[in-house]
């Protein structure tokens, strides 16, 4: 039991270290400069989480969809999420534009103001991670705006040409048509797995201390019968 008490500690400081570089590689993403969205479109991968692009084209609020049950600050409303045409490719990137508060009308889909003409906008990109419970939520065919629980890209993909952009583009505060922007800041929280080790090391030291002591107890007990 000490042997293995003593390992899941020396495995959570490993999951620390782990977590650390992760946390470093994100936040150099997230601070580093843009880059053209053309580049990572030649090899899209989840190893783009993060990172930061800019995009040169136009907006298409007319296929504008709609994420339900999204909060702000406790109240109910929408992520948007606008396509965005690439002027260089015609390619398509779904730009989230962050979140709007639900109306008086829950049936009637909030009147936005959508930039309009050719735009520089920076953003970067999200690459979700785990399962969603409305993974497989149909999508209707010709009904725009979409009011959907759960964005699918690949779902949405036979509505565009050419082929979306798999990931979403996340907008930056400053830019052109954004909204709140109610997303948490990344955080691996490699203190917990080190809270976790400190633990059971503890755990690991009282095990120790309680042999050491029913050894020294059974010790005076053989030499207290020798007598």
């Amino acid at each position: 039991m000490f042997c293995i008490l003593l390992a899941l500690g020396f495995w959570q400081l490993d999951r620390a270290d782990e977590k650390k570089r992760e946390q470093q590689e994100i936040e150099a993403r997230r601070s580093a400069k843009p880059v053209a969205v053309e580049e990572v479109l030649e090899s899209p991968s989840a190893s783009h989480n993060f990172q930061r692009v800019y995009l040169h084209g136009s907006y298409m609020p007319e296929r504008s969809i709609f994420l339900v049950n999204r909060f702000y600050l406790g109240q109910p409303g929408y992520e948007v999420l606008t396509p965005f045409r690439l002027k260089s490719t015609d390619q398509i990137i779904i730009v989230s534009r962050g979140w709007t508060v639900l109306g008086p009308d829950r049936n009637a889909l909030p009147e936005l103001d959508t930039p309009g003409g050719e735009l520089h906008v920076v953003g970067a990109i999200h690459v979700p991670t785990g399962r969603s419970f409305f993974e497989d939520e149909p999508v209707p065919d010709g009904v725009w705006p979409l009011r959907l629980h759960h964005l699918n890209i690949e779902k949405i993909d036979r509505f565009f040409v050419p082929a979306v952009f798999p990931y979403v583009v996340r907008l930056d505060e400053t830019m052109p048509g954004v909204l709140y922007r109610h997303w948490p800041v990344p955080n691996m929280n490699p203190e917990r797995s080190t809270s976790y080790a400190i633990q059971w090391f503890a755990m690991a030291f009282l095990l120790m201390l309680i042999a050491l002591m029913n050894l020294i107890r059974a010790g005076h007990l053989f030499r207290s019968k020798g007598q």
